[in-house]
Parts: structure tokens; C-alpha cells; sequence
């Protein structure tokens, strides 16, 4: 585990382990908060704005308050009990338990890179508060393995700060740390830490430093279009400038310069940023999340065949009622195809794309891509998944649906292509409705456990790989229903489509809870239109989850896992001596929820939500 830290960006990885410990007091370190502290040329930024109030905001939601329900809390602590025993190994090497090592958090988290003399570097700010006695006892138990892996320690003074620093015989790839104020930084530089003490020392006097994120006009636009308003500060924010990372992590790599120097062609070097928020426990929603993918504007090349388009956001008549999730967006194909075959041909010549398409689609396929099949696309896709009993793993069944302009024609190029491969389909009819079925090559088929493979000699299939995979392998059927183009991973769920589409009734749009978030869809929206609309209901997967692990086969096959596997072991005891309770009492804290994605002047931004439980 040790020998890991030689790595450039260990220092992100170790510290990465304590954002689990997501279970941290109230007391606060005496730092300005970390945007103030990094650099304005930063790259990448992660933030924990306060992991006690993380935690306090997480026993709010739904998630929260069913792992205090009374029905529900022993269950909880005993698979909690299976995770500590797992982490017993790493107890020995961290010499301390998991509960130590979950405590240490008290403040803020985050992780920063930023530039630093033709490198990265990587800085990682942790508020241990009252924990730092158990962090001391980690950072020596560290420095003992890293002296004994051939790690020299040095104190140096960084900054008018004593930074610990670990060098390796190559004198690369160091190590710094540092306690200060309650706060613990880990870097792969230590010399980068003078910029941070720099602004540290300055904040709060009048020669505050103008050389912090707070500056970066990238960063703010990102962070003013994902709050969430005052009363509602989310909990966690990220921040990303993507190429001017990748330009510089390639210094002194010619290939990587290589590539990055066909970006502009390319018009990718209109992507400038993406960052986003996350907010638990607000009045009308259990999570919250903004994310925005900041764009210049006017686009080009790439960003501009990003073509959404708009139109109506109704489920189709063969989404069923019982979805577990749907999503539907419009896209201007033809826009985006024209943008695609101009900057492909601005590289290998004027008609190479058509050309391309001519020799490897419409040759061998017998039709004319641009003249039979692009003027049949409407321009909008929807896809949703259901679950498919019985309940098992692989229970989730998907469709994807093209919207068709003209249905009969897309039917005759339809019928070409399956006669010209019907050796590889296999017809079939449903409620009056002629579907294909792909067969699969004999040696790809997916295994089943219900039917042994014919070789006596092979070796039978784990138990654990029984219990995720039992039940019918997926199959890819396509078919014409209605004005659409279906394309599903399963029979099953090309016939519950085809039924849907049959019975009115029977679809999502009559469902109560997919009409409630798309009201509050509407009020997110605020005027602007959709791009990409999307419904789910965590309630299907918890409810197949629920009752795989409530079949007496599942719990058995479990337990058989658990002769090879101690953690599944575990769990199956655990499942074994805390029987489940009613599926109304886990219910009642799971909500449905939606996201939207608008495209507006400075970019996409999506919002995604799940509603709160009263």
C-alpha cells in the first residue's frame, strides 16, 4: 500500500480514503475557506464546504432518516458491522479501526490542482479539528513506512511554514505535509504550499491576495450558475478546466502537445470549464445537483454538432406506467451530420466522409444512408428502463425509441436489411406486432445457470456468479411500433412495450408521480426550454433489490457465496440475524425524482433532483 505514495498524485489518493468519513464534529480549523487559498490559476477544485454539516444534512433526506427508522437501524448497523470486519486487514497497516478513521473530518474538505513549475500540483486541505491526535498517529505510523521503503524526511521551511517532505532516491515524486491550525495538508509539492501560506497570511488584512480562485472568471461563472440560493448553500462543489489541465499534465510530452495542437480545429477549444453543486435536505427537495458545462459562445466545429433541439417531452404510448426511469431529448441530426462531414472533410479532403459512408455503410448494407434513412429520422429519442421479474440483478430491462417521419418507409429499408441477414434473426410476432430477435454466435452466448454448459469437464459457475446472474440472458430485439423504432435488450421488454402502446392507460404519462416532476421540472426550467427531460423512481429498484434478497433461493445462494467471499459472508449473516422489514417502511422514505438539461448562451446546464419525502 506503502509503495503507492511514490506516485505523483498519492497525495490526493490517500486523502481521498477520509472523505468517507463523512461523520465529523462541529469544530471548525481557523483557515479562510479553501477557494481563497488556491491559486487563481487553478485547475481542479473539490470541495466538502463542511462535512458536519454534510452529515447533519444527510440524516434529513430520505436516505438518512430510514437508517434511524427503528425497523430499519439494526439491519444498518449489522451491514455496517460487515464493513468494519472487511477493513480489518487495512486496520493493521493504518493502525487504527474504521469508526477512528471515519471521525477524522471536522470542517471542510477539499482537493486542489494547480500549476507548478511545469507540473501539477496536487493539494489536499483537510479540517481534522479534534481528531488530529488520531491523524498524528497516522501521518507516524506513514513516515515509518515510507523511511523503511528508502524515503528520506526533511522539514523545510515553506513559506515561514515547517513542511514535513518525504523524497524518494530519485529525488522525484515528493511528499509534503503539514498540521496547521487544525488543518492537515497533503501535497505532491511542497514548494506549491507557498502560495497557499501566501494567501493564508493575507486574508483577512488589506493586502489581500488577488491571486486566488475567487479571481478565476471561469470558476465564478460556474459557481453562479450552480447555487441554489442563500438558503440553500449546497454541500459539496466541484470545478474542472479541462484543457488547460491536459496542457499542462503534456509539458514535455511531444505526442500529447501533438494532439492538443489539433484542438482548435477542432473547436474544442471552446470548452472552458465544468463544475457543479450538490445540496441535501433543502424545504422542497431531498438532493439537489447543478452541473454546468461552460461553453464560449459562438461555438464551433465539435461543441456546435452538441445540436439539442426542442419539442415535446411526453412519454410515448409505449413507455409502461411502471418504468423505473424514462428520458427524452431532441437532436437535430441533419445539423449535426452537416457539421461532422465539414470538419472531417476540412482534414482528409472535400467528400471523404460520404465516401467513407458509401464504401462501409451503404455497400454492404444495400441502402443509401443520407437519402433512404437520414430523411426518415424525426430528431427525437427516448429511452426507459423497467424491471423485468422476477427480481434478480439483471432484472432492469432497457428500450430505446427513434421517432420516425415516415413509418412505412423506414418499414420497407427495414425489411431489406433483416432479409438480407435473417440468418442472424429471428422473426417473431407479439399482439399483432411482427419483432426481430438477434441470435447470438453459439460461443457468445451468455452463460445461463439454468442450462450447464454440454462439456462434462468444464468447471461449474460460482455460486455468487449464480446469484447475479440467474434468470433469462438478454437478447436484442428491434421492431416498427407505431412511429417508432424500438430497440430493446430483451424480449420481455419489447412486449411490454408493444402491450403499452395497445392500452393508454397503460402508459407513463398517466402515472401521478411522473406529472408531479414535471411540474416541478417546469418550475426549475423558469422560462427557458428543455433540452433533455428525465423521470426515475428509486422506489422499482429498491422494490426488485428488496425482494431478490426476501427469495429464499437469492438469501441461499448468498450464503453459499459466502464460502469464498468474507464480506459476502457477512452480509448474508447479517440479512440472516435482522429480517427484512415490510417494503412500505423502506417506501415511505424513497421519492421520485427528474433532471433537465438547458442550453442556453454560455453552455449546458443540468439539474437534477430527487423531491423530499414529507
Amino acid at each position: 500500500m506503502i509503495t503507492r505514495l511514490t506516485r505523483p498524485f498519492a497525495a490526493a489518493a490517500f486523502a481521498a480514503t477520509l472523505l468517507l468519513g463523512l461523520a465529523g464534529g462541529t469544530a471548525r480549523a481557523g483557515h479562510p475557506p479553501v477557494t481563497e487559498l488556491l491559486p487563481k490559476d487553478t485547475l481542479l477544485v473539490f470541495r466538502v464546504l463542511d462535512s458536519a454539516d454534510l452529515v447533519k444534512r444527510w440524516n434529513e433526506t430520505g436516505a438518512g432518516r430510514m437508517s434511524s427508522d427503528e425497523k430499519v437501524r439494526p439491519l444498518i448497523a449489522s451491514l455496517y458491522g460487515a464493513v468494519a470486519k472487511a477493513f480489518e486487514v487495512a486496520e493493521k497497516e493504518l493502525g487504527t479501526n474504521l469508526d477512528s478513521l471515519l471521525s477524522i473530518p471536522q470542517g471542510e474538505i477539499a482537493i486542489g490542482v494547480f500549476p507548478h513549475e511545469n507540473r501539477v500540483a496536487v493539494v489536499v486541505m483537510i479540517d481534522v479539528g479534534a481528531s488530529q491526535p488520531t491523524v498524528e498517529k497516522l501521518l507516524a505510523r506513514g513516515e515509518t513506512e515510507l523511511t523503511k521503503n528508502g524515503y528520506e524526511k526533511e522539514v523545510k521551511k515553506i513559506g515561514g511554514q515547517d513542511v514535513t517532505t518525504f523524497s524518494p532516491a530519485s529525488r522525484r515524486n515528493q511528499i509534503g505535509y503539514i498540521l496547521r491550525e487544525g488543518t492537515l495538508l497533503i501535497t505532491s509539492e511542497p514548494t506549491a504550499l507557498e502560495k497557499v501560506f501566501t494567501a493564508w497570511d493575507a486574508a483577512g488584512t488589506k493586502t489581500k491576495s488577488d491571486d486566488t480562485l475567487t479571481k478565476n472568471l471561469k470558476y465564478a461563472a460556474i459557481a453562479s450558475k450552480c447555487s441554489v440560493g442563500k438558503n440553500a448553500a449546497p454541500q459539496i462543489m466541484f470545478y474542472v478546466d479541462p484543457l488547460e489541465f491536459a496542457k499542462v499534465a503534456s509539458r514535455g510530452n511531444p505526442a500529447a502537445n501533438l494532439v492538443l495542437a489539433f484542438l482548435p480545429g477542432l473547436g474544442i477549444d471552446g470548452l472552458e470549464a465544468v463544475g457543479g453543486s450538490l445540496t441535501l435536505a433543502t424545504d422542497d427537495f431531498d438532493i439537489l445537483v447543478h452541473s454546468h458545462l461552460l461553453l464560449s459562445n459562438p461555438r464551433s466545429g465539435v461543441l456546435d454538432l452538441l445540436a439539442l433541439g426542442e419539442g415535446d417531452h411526453s412519454p410515448e404510448k409505449w413507455v409502461p406506467i411502471e418504468a423505473a426511469s424514462y428520458s427524452t431529448f431532441h437532436w437535430d441530426v441533419k445539423k449535426s451530420f452537416d457539421g461532422a462531414a465539414t470538419l472531417y472533410d476540412s482534414f482528409r479532403g472535400e467528400g471523404s466522409l460520404a465516401g467513407e459512408i458509401k464504401r462501409r455503410v451503404d455497400e454492404p448494407l444495400g441502402i443509401d444512408l443520407m437519402k433512404e434513412v437520414m430523411p426518415l429520422i424525426d430528431g427525437r429519442f427516448s429511452s426507459a428502463n423497467w424491471m423485468e421479474p422476477p427480481a434478480r440483478l439483471n432484472s432492469q430491462a432497457a428500450v430505446f425509441g427513434l421517432k420516425l417521419k415516415d413509418p412505412a418507409a423506414a418499414k420497407a429499408i427495414l425489411e431489406k436489411l433483416t432479409t438480407k441477414y435473417e440468418s442472424n434473426l429471428e422473426k417473431k410476432a407479439y399482439g399483432g406486432v411482427d419483432y426481430f430477435q438477434a441470435k447470438l454466435p453459439e460461443g457468445r452466448r451468455p452463460a445461463n445457470p439454468d442450462n450447464p454448459p454440454a462439456d462434462p469437464n468444464a468447471q461449474p459457475r460460482p455460486a455468487r456468479a449464480r446469484f447475479l446472474f440467474q434468470g433469462e440472458a438478454p437478447k436484442p430485439c428491434f421492431a416498427i411500433v407505431g412511429d417508432y423504432l424500438l430497440i430493446t435488450d430483451r424480449p420481455g421488454m419489447m412486449e411490454k412495450a408493444i402491450v403499452t402502446t395497445q392500452s393508454p392507460d397503460k402508459s407513463l404519462s398517466e402515472n401521478l408521480e411522473y406529472k408531479v416532476i414535471v411540474g416541478r421540472i417546469r418550475r426549475q426550467l423558469d422560462g427557458r426550454k428543455p433540452g433533455l427531460v428525465q423521470f426515475n423512481r428509486p422506489e422499482e429498484g429498491m422494490r426488485n433489490l428488496y425482494e431478490m434478497l426476501g427469495n429464499e433461493e437469492n438469501r441461499k445462494r448468498l450464503e453459499e457465496s459466502g464460502s469464498d467471499n468474507a464480506f459476502l459472508k457477512n452480509v448474508a449473516q447479517a440479512l440472516k440475524d435482522n429480517p427484512l422489514p415490510p417494503f412500505a417502511v423502506i417506501s415511505q422514505y424513497l421519492a421520485p425524482g427528474g433532471a433537465v438539461i438547458i442550453n442556453d448562451d454560455t453552455g449546458f446546464h443540468y439539474i437534477g433532483f430527487s423531491l423530499k419525502r414529507k
